[in-house]
């Protein structure tokens, strides 16, 4: 596998491997479902903040966070 191959799947991924503002968006997205599949209410401010601020994302512009919400929204 190339180099660049390698590094555009972890950042689709959100593995943490690749530190760029989309693979962060994606590790908070995969963050959002496992917490709806565990039984957590997902638009609680709380846990909205506590992942968001897991994932440096505090400053999500309206572009992101609509993004992120798509992404989840397609899984669940």
């Amino acid at each position: 596998m190339r180099l660049d191959q390698f590094l555009y799947m972890n950042e689709a991924e959100g593995t943490g491997w690749v530190d760029t503002r989309y693979s962060h968006m994606e590790a908070a997205a995969q963050d959002f479902i496992k917490m709806a599949k565990e039984g957590y209410d997902i638009n609680s401010p709380i846990v909205q903040n506590t992942i968001l601020t897991k994932h440096n994302l505090s400053d999500l512009s309206t572009i992101e966070a609509n993004y992120i919400a798509r992404r989840v929204g397609s899984i669940l």
